[in-house]
């Protein structure tokens, strides 16, 4: 296996994976969650935006999708609406009814680009 897909210890990601996504696979601290919530009725979703900082990184930035789909059987991902190629600012990206059926599943892709 190359570098690249080798798993590290402890996390559920391989070497690239985690690179991506920018988590230390070494740091049970650092990890990829998309977190979701019911507040008062609302639904709130919400993910950490990591920027891609560091000599690892030069010329790239780190971007985030959120997903949705009403069946895990049937059909395919929809996109969030106005929640695609977010530019990770640092801050969480959080929305909040962003579509009007609560029983949805959720995910978030993320990518670098140059």
């Amino acid at each position: 296996d190359s570098v690249e897909t080798q798993h590290v210890a402890g996390s559920s990601f391989n070497v690239l994976q985690n690179y991506i996504a920018g988590i230390c696979p070494t740091n049970p601290n650092s990890y990829f969650a998309m977190g979701i919530t019911n507040s008062t009725g609302q639904i709130i979703i919400y993910v950490p935006s990591i920027q891609a900082l560091g000599s690892n990184y030069i010329g790239e930035t780190r971007y985030y999708d959120m997903e949705y789909r009403t069946n895990l059987m049937a059909g395919s991902w929809q996109p969030v609406p106005n929640y695609s190629n977010i530019p990770a600012s640092g801050s969480s990206i959080t929305c909040t009814n962003v579509i009007q059926n609560p029983a949805a599943f959720y995910r978030t892709k993320v990518w670098l680009l140059p």
